[in-house]
């Protein structure tokens, strides 16, 4: 049985992120998540890009902490070298999110 794409993206990840964001991520790059995965499809720029955005939505989570699994500043630094790599390779613009400060509101 061939794999899906989008078992085949959160296999890339290697981390635990919510299936509903795989989904969007797939929506939004014109991707359907339930054809078979091929070498074509790990080469190709949507797909590619939705494994760059994934590391993004991970990066920017306000808590990365699930099932014993943070992330410290040095290891999301490096998801971000990874993930603007592949946006440039694709001809994207990079993430411009490093060092960043995150404001929280409360009402």
């Amino acid at each position: 049985m061939a794999k899906s794409i989008i078992t085949a993206l959160r296999d890339e990840l290697q981390y635990p992120i919510k299936m509903g964001f795989l989904e969007n991520t797939l929506i939004k790059r014109e991707l359907d998540g339930n054809l078979a995965f091929t070498a074509d499809v790990a080469n190709d720029n949507a797909y590619r890009g939705a494994v760059a955005d994934c590391y993004i939505a991970l990066i920017m989570s306000p808590n990365i902490s699930e099932g014993d699994i943070s992330f410290s500043q040095t290891e999301k630094r490096e998801m971000l070298k990874i993930a603007n790599s592949i946006y440039l390779s694709i001809g994207e613009e990079p993430a411009d999110i490093a060092d960043k400060p995150i404001v929280y509101i409360e009402n």
